[in-house]
C-alpha cells in the first residue's frame, strides 16, 4: 500500500503569496479527482484549487487567511484504492494501459478520461497562448498541458491525470474578430473557432470595422463611430479598455499594427 500524499498548489501563473478565503474540506472528509479544496483569492480573481488524486484527508497544511504559491502544501492525502492503484502499476502494465485504449487515463486504468479547464474563478473566455502538448504525447500527472492568458496573468493548465493524449481540443489563438451586418448597425465579434461561441464587442450606430489583432493577440485596433464620426480605436478582448486614436473630419478606416505592436 502507497505512502499518503502530499496535495500541493498547482501553478498560479504570474500570482504569488495568494490569500487563502476558505478551506473547503477537513480532515478524515473523502475526496475524488478534482475535489475542490482551498479557494484563493487574488486582487483580480478567486480559484479553487482541486485534488490531484483520491483518497481521504489526512491533515490540512492550510487555514484560512494564509497565503499560498505554488509548490506550497496544502494537505496530506491516504490515497484510496484508484489511487494506489495508480502509484503501484509497474512500468509493464501501465504501458499496457496506455494501448488498451490512447486517451489520456490514471496509469493502470483502461478508461477514457477527458481533460477540462478547471476552474478559473472569476476569468471567463480565456485565452490559450500556447499549447505544451502534442498527439501521443505521455504525460504524468500535473504535466502542464496548456498556457492560458489574461489580461492580468498566465497560467497553465496541468494534467489531472497519466496517460498518453489521443486528441488535442484546443488550438493557440482559436479565435476571429469580424464584422456583422446581421441588424441594421454593423456590429463587432469576438468568435471561438472550435466551438462557434461568439461574442459582442461593440454596437454603435453608423460604421464600425475593420478589426485588426495586435501582434500579441491581446487587442484589437478597429474604426468605430462611438462619436459620430469613424475613427480608429484600440481595445482588449473584453470590450474594455477603450482608447482613441485618430481624430480627423474624414472617415478613418483599415487599421494596421506594426511588428512590435
Amino acid at each position: 500500500m502507497p505512502g499518503p500524499i502530499l496535495i500541493s498548489v498547482p501553478d498560479l501563473g504570474d500570482f504569488r503569496d495568494v490569500e487563502v478565503i476558505e478551506v473547503l474540506v477537513a480532515p478524515g472528509d473523502r475526496v475524488e479527482l478534482e475535489t475542490p479544496l482551498i479557494t484563493l483569492e487574488t486582487d483580480k480573481a478567486t480559484m479553487d484549487i482541486p485534488a490531484t488524486a483520491a483518497g481521504t484527508v489526512l491533515e490540512l497544511q492550510v487555514k484560512k487567511g494564509d497565503r499560498v504559491s505554488m509548490g506550497d502544501a496544502v494537505l496530506v492525502l491516504e490515497p484510496g484504492e484508484a489511487a494506489a492503484a495508480q502509484v503501484t502499476a509497474q512500468p509493464a502494465a501501465q504501458e499496457q494501459a496506455h494501448e488498451a485504449s490512447p486517451e489520456a487515463r490514471p496509469a493502470g486504468d483502461s478508461r477514457d478520461v477527458g481533460l477540462r479547464v478547471p476552474d478559473l474563478g472569476d476569468f471567463h473566455d480565456v485565452e490559450v497562448i500556447e499549447v505544451l502538448v502534442s498527439a501521443g504525447d505521455t504525460v504524468e500527472l500535473e504535466t502542464p498541458l496548456i498556457t492560458l492568458e489574461t489580461d492580468k496573468a498566465t497560467m497553465d493548465v496541468p494534467a489531472t491525470a497519466a496517460g498518453r493524449i489521443a486528441a488535442v481540443h484546443v488550438a493557440r489563438g482559436a479565435r476571429v474578430a469580424y464584422v456583422s451586418f446581421e441588424k441594421k448597425t454593423a456590429e463587432v465579434y469576438i468568435q471561438e473557432v472550435a466551438t462557434g461561441k461568439r461574442r459582442k464587442l461593440v454596437s454603435y450606430e453608423g460604421i464600425n470595422g475593420a478589426p485588426a489583432w495586435s501582434p500579441d493577440g491581446r487587442r484589437l485596433a478597429l474604426t468605430l463611430s462611438r462619436d459620430g464620426n469613424p475613427e480608429i480605436y484600440t481595445m482588449d478582448l473584453q470590450g474594455s479598455g477603450l482608447r482613441r486614436i485618430t481624430s480627423s473630419a474624414g472617415i478613418d478606416t483599415s487599421p494596421v499594427w506594426t511588428t512590435d505592436g
